[in-house]
């Protein structure tokens, strides 16, 4: 007998990126087939259903969704789908001029296989941010969406004034008086825009889904919920070991600088890419120019001209770096338990590595 697999189209609106800003304030979802629904709390068949392997739920960036519901609700949701991911990797993202960016990397691509621009492009739905950017008088959704929770859900004794601040003329122009009439007619723009979300994603998967048995999308997909999981119990450190080659870098550097200054025969900002030029002039070393037209002090230039002098100045930009970007950088991201928790990103590179990210 075959279990008939059903899908649902899945979102949260939150009150910031870091699920530590506190729990989501509404969820959106679809049923396939049936109209979009919305509620302020997560409980009965909803959540039954995020946890039923027989459910496969679709949603635009599951990573940041799967790790609410993890961080706030304590599961991970069993069989899921991203229409995000899905486009990212199979470069069906939406192209310019609806991203208005032309050119090519990373962060264009991630612009191409945001909601709002893929539903424009491959369902020829209407710019429905737009309305609603309009309405509150903000230049970016993100910005609107932040004040419209703030004043509905955590600040609600807090005048508009003082939350939309110089956009507060463009409110009262719109309608939304600082009363309770006005505050209702903002719930409701907010529940209009938030119950889109669900209804588009799930226009977007029965456009994409055809490709969703793509190796690459189905790896990344799987490592989402360990990505979670994995930053949250975080990974140990050895401090006293990085202490230990934070003070050595540091040596190496001290030994640097001395050396320099002494085939200088003066102290100088070794770091800076107008004085060290200059001292090597008239030290009689010549850099090549760069496209520019100013001298060149990479890496690769200074190790070809081979001197002592920069030989050392090499050596202490190495030891700088490693202490500073990177030993230094560990123990700044260290938890009192000696514990780094980084944040994974599945859309981290344009070629579909894993990245991260330093942070909790």
């Amino acid at each position: 007998m075959v279990t008939e697999i059903k899908e649902m189209a899945f979102d949260l609106e939150t009150p910031g990126l870091d699920p530590k800003a506190g729990k989501p304030v509404s969820m959106q979802w679809e049923y396939k087939g049936e109209r979009p629904q919305y509620s302020e709390d997560l409980s009965g068949k909803v959540i039954d259903d995020l946890r039923n392997p027989n459910v496969k739920v679709v949603m635009q960036n599951a990573a940041f969704e799967c790790e609410w519901i993890y961080y706030h609700y304590g599961f991970m949701i069993t069989n899921i789908e991203d229409t995000m991911l899905l486009a990212f990797v199979m470069d069906m993202g939406a192209p310019f001029p609806y991203t208005g960016i032309s050119r090519v990397d990373n962060y264009a691509k991630l612009s191409s296989v945001g909601l709002k621009t893929m539903a424009a492009h491959h369902l020829g739905a209407d710019v429905w941010e737009d309305e609603l950017i309009e309405s509150l008088g903000t230049k970016k959704k993100s910005k609107g969406i932040t004040r419209l929770v703030r004043c509905i859900f955590l600040e609600p004794d807090v005048t508009l004034k003082e939350i939309f601040s110089g956009k507060s003329k463009v409110l009262m122009e719109n309608g939304f008086t600082d009363d309770d009439e006005g505050r209702a007619k903002l719930y409701r723009l907010f529940q209009s825009y938030a119950i889109k979300d669900p209804h588009l994603t799930m226009g977007m998967w029965e456009k994409l889904k055809p490709w969703a048995h793509t190796p690459a999308y189905r790896n990344l997909l799987r490592g989402i919920p360990h990505m979670i999981k994995m930053k949250y119990r975080g990974i140990r450190a050895d401090r006293q070991g990085i202490e230990k080659i934070a003070a050595e870098c540091l040596a190496a550097e001290e030994n640097a600088k001395k050396e320099i200054y002494r085939l200088v025969g003066k102290e100088f900002d070794i770091g800076s890419n107008k004085e060290l030029p200059a001292i090597l002039k008239e030290k009689g070393i010549v850099l090549p120019l760069t496209a520019k037209e100013n001298p060149s002090t990479n890496k690769n230039v200074l190790k070809s001209l081979d001197t002592p002098l920069l030989n050392n100045v090499i050596s202490y930009r190495e030891a700088a770096k490693m202490r500073v970007t990177y030993v230094e950088g560990l123990l700044l991201e260290m938890d009192d338990q000696d514990t780094i928790h980084p944040k994974y990103n599945v859309c981290g590179t344009v070629h579909g590595r894993y990245s991260s990210k330093g942070e909790i």
